[in-house]
């Protein structure tokens, strides 16, 4: 086919390995109409396992490395890896499109830059923000702030929430262009379910059925919140039984299993019960009546979409990306970060309130449908790229 219709698409974890922003990569390439754009897509990814999801559109090259496990070490060999790749095959490819702005935007940037490419960057949380510069220790600080001024002549930024377009804003090159394109949902994957399919679910997944169930989807780490709402839980004072769903993988030692365990011990009104990774959310999110996501940081969190999809009633919290998808009293509750003390208290008001639970989750299905279809965010990836293919064809 040549190079003139083909992509190459940088992404460090690509499913089946665990990532937010890969899942929705997956989710927008399974909505395009492949037939009628006739172009290839080559995701350059770090693991062999992502190998599995290639076909006759979609190639799949892993760059990573097998001689260490050491997860920074791996991320680095994968950069240098992409920047050989991309020289070298420079005729295999006319769009370098990067789905994070960190270490790999700025190889991909240089290399856009020495061999006329054209490259699109989706700033998927904050890594172009004060908020990632503020955090960082001495070091890490100094490597931010250089990785924010290599990236401003970025030739296209994708802003996927309000917040990371206001941060565009003020650090780009001003012939960078900004286009706000949102994570997308699958609203008929994720959708409403009657009480009896309902309960159906629940039997099959083995959850208490005339319970009130909260679901928590995610990484089980500080930035989520878990150690929040595990605090929250505590604080509930309600005279009805509940369940918390967690489902996600333990990236942090928080001492999580050890609480959950004692927690069941001493409070006879929740049951919380861990399942793990899953690759069945939407069966999760259909048995749910709850879904709570009390993150410090998010780019436009899946999770949620996926809920409010599903037409859960959300408490999330007040930070970029959850607030352009809850609006605070009408389709969920959005509470400072921290807060475990108000969490609880939202949860109460959800937990004791049904006709409050499903007005609320009726306003955020349509919420969804509206706004963040991931058949309408797919066409606007296909308008991009076709017209980034237009304007090589004039150079």
């Amino acid at each position: 086919m040549g190079s003139k219709r083909n992509i190459a698409i940088i992404c460090y974890k690509y499913p089946p390995e665990y990532s937010g922003y890969g899942k929705q990569l997956k989710s927008v390439i399974s909505k395009m109409n492949n037939d009628h754009l006739n172009y290839k897509l080559t995701i350059l990814t770090a693991f062999k396992s992502s190998k599995t999801e290639a076909n006759t559109f979609l190639d799949i090259v892993p760059l990573g490395t097998d001689f260490t496990q050491k997860k920074s070490i791996v991320f680095y060999v994968f950069c240098l890896r992409v920047l050989l790749w991309l020289i070298l095959n420079r005729k295999k490819y006319s769009i370098i499109h990067c789905i994070k702005a960190g270490p790999e935007a700025v190889v991909a940037n240089i290399v856009s830059k020495l061999l006329d490419k054209r490259l699109i960057v989706k700033v998927a949380q904050d890594e172009l923000s004060d908020r990632e510069v503020k955090e960082a220790t001495s070091l890490k600080k100094v490597s931010r702030i250089s990785r924010q001024i290599l990236l401003r002549t970025v030739d296209n930024f994708i802003a996927i929430s309000e917040e990371i377009d206001h941060n565009l804003q003020k650090r780009v090159s001003k012939k960078s262009k900004i286009i706000k394109i949102p994570n997308g949902v699958d609203d008929k994957r994720f959708a409403p379910v009657d009480c009896t399919t309902k309960r159906a679910i629940r039997r099959n997944l083995e959850l208490p059925v005339e319970r009130v169930l909260i679901l928590f989807a995610g990484a089980i780490n500080k930035r989520k919140g878990i150690v929040d709402l595990l605090d929250a839980v505590q604080k509930v004072k309600t005279k009805n039984h509940y369940s918390l769903v967690i489902c996600g993988p333990i990236l942090e030692d928080i001492n999580f299993e050890e609480r959950v365990q004692e927690i069941n011990k001493t409070n006879k009104k929740i049951k919380i019960i861990y399942k793990g990774v899953v690759t069945d959310i939407e069966k999760y999110m259909a048995a749910s009546d709850i879904f709570v996501l009390p993150s410090y940081s998010e780019g436009l969190p899946n999770v949620l979409l996926e809920a409010g999809s599903t037409g859960l009633a959300l408490i999330t919290t007040d930070i970029g990306g959850s607030r352009d998808i809850v609006i605070d009293g009408r389709n969920g509750f959005v509470i400072p970060t921290n807060s475990s003390d108000l969490l609880a208290k939202k949860m109460e008001l959800l937990i004791d309130n049904e006709d409050i639970r499903e007005r609320m989750g009726d306003e955020t299905r349509s919420v969804i449908e509206n706004n963040f279809s991931l058949e309408f965010v797919a066409k606007e990836y296909e308008y991009l790229y076709s017209k980034l293919f237009c304007e090589n064809k004039k150079k």
